[in-house]
């Protein structure tokens, strides 16, 4: 993954490529606000300072393989909600997990004690604007089910 992903695919990808990423990866909805959103990121592409931006996102990916935080979800201390579309196609990452959703989300919330999952239908990486009612009613109930020092 990180051979594939570098700053320099960030820099040169066009807008054809980035369409396709947002399509296939990021977004299982596309409307209006997508559309906005590639024009956005196309138009950033061309800005001078988008190479940190690059840099930014390569080291991320990178941190993530390098030091994976799984073994220490178990010392997260505090109520977790963990939301996830069941379509997601970026995490789990298919070529690194062969695209095991449930089984991903379900490892992610048995390892937080006392998490909550929710998995919504048909939606999925950006499960916020997938399926914005369904989430946002998760999230309220999450809130209000919650003790109050949240």
């Amino acid at each position: 993954m990180k051979e594939w992903w570098h700053e320099g695919r960030a820099m040169t990808s066009s807008e054809a490529e980035i369409r396709h990423s947002f399509v296939q990866a990021v977004f299982n909805v596309t409307d209006e606000g997508v559309e906005r959103l590639i024009e956005e990121r196309v138009r950033m592409g061309k800005h001078p300072s988008f190479q940190g931006t690059s840099v930014a996102v390569s080291r991320s990916i990178a941190g993530m393989l390098d030091f994976p935080v799984a073994s220490r979800l178990g010392e997260i201390a505090v109520p977790t909600l963990i939301v996830y579309g069941t379509h997601d196609k970026m995490i789990p990452n298919p070529i690194f997990n062969g695209g095991r959703t449930k089984s991903v989300a379900e490892s992610g919330r048995d390892a937080i004690p006392g998490a909550q999952l929710v998995m919504i239908p048909r939606a999925g990486h950006t499960v916020h604007h997938d399926a914005a009612d369904a989430f946002n009613a998760a999230v309220r109930d999450f809130l209000s089910s919650s003790p109050s020092s949240l």
